[in-house]
């Protein structure tokens, strides 16, 4: 629903559906459109073929738009609400727009917090980690030929940061999250096999010890996070509220420290 909101027609949004059987597209509402592949493209090279397949797909459509965000089905991206009320008007604008965004991970403070279930994001998380990582190039302008590398987290376009903001729901859910290893365990990802740690093949324990330091990070006194006292407090001072699509928002004053 956050992207639908975005666009001025579903037509404008393309879901990439790398052979799921969980029914994960059944639902997408009518005029979007389903990229239908099997678990069998790019087998044996799957990072390398699924950032090529992306690049192409987004080369294609830079004939009908101006710009092209390519984003993972657990990220949300967002434009500063003081400078647009939605990415389309913010490209609209066609002026000093941002390629990259400024990246955050959501984080489940499991011991203190329910889970989403149906809940909205921002309803019943206060905890967020900057992460250099989630700091993509995630929107790829007409006239240039992107080339991701693994993970898409790095291109070949110069950065520029500025308006847009990532928030990466990944560990947003401590029983989601165990639900998603549970499956990617299972997949064969030679290139990921060969760094020292896969985050994709975590056990439980692992998962829930990385959510612990973090979340022990995060209410440090230098935690920007610790010192608002928590983002729920600033959403209502905004001159708009996505809060009903699950997106932080928090006090831009504070983008100058990040």
């Amino acid at each position: 629903s956050h992207y639908a909101n975005q666009v001025d027609s579903l037509s404008d949004l393309y879901v990439i559906d790398h052979g799921s059987d969980d029914g994960s597209v059944e639902n997408l509402p009518t005029g979007v459109n389903v990229i239908n592949l099997t678990r069998d493209d790019g087998y044996g090279n799957y990072e390398k073929w699924r950032v090529g397949f992306a690049a192409a797909l987004c080369k294609n459509l830079q004939n009908e738009y101006d710009a092209v965000i390519y984003i993972d089905c657990d990220e949300y991206l967002v434009v500063d609400p003081f400078v647009a009320q939605s990415l389309n008007e913010y490209f609209s604008n066609k002026k000093g727009v941002s390629t990259h965004a400024i990246g955050f991970d959501v984080l489940h403070d499991f011991k203190n917090e329910p889970n989403l279930l149906e809940n909205k994001i921002s309803k019943v998380r206060r905890n967020i980690q900057f992460v250099a990582a989630m700091c993509k190039p995630c929107v790829v302008l007409n006239g240039y030929n992107i080339n991701w590398g693994q993970g898409f987290h790095v291109s070949n376009i110069e950065p520029k940061f500025g308006d847009l903001y990532l928030f990466h729901a990944r560990y947003a859910d401590f029983d989601e999250s165990k639900q998603r290893l549970k499956l990617t365990r299972t997949l064969f990802m030679p290139e990921l096999d060969k760094c020292a740690v896969n985050h994709q093949k975590i056990d439980d324990s692992m998962l829930e010890n990385w959510l612990s330091s973090w979340l022990a990070f995060n209410k440090s006194d230098d935690d920007i996070t610790s010192k608002i006292g928590g983002i729920n407090k600033y959403i209502e001072s905004f001159k708009f509220n996505l809060s009903s699509d699950g997106i932080y928002y928090y006090d831009y004053s504070f983008r100058s420290t990040l």
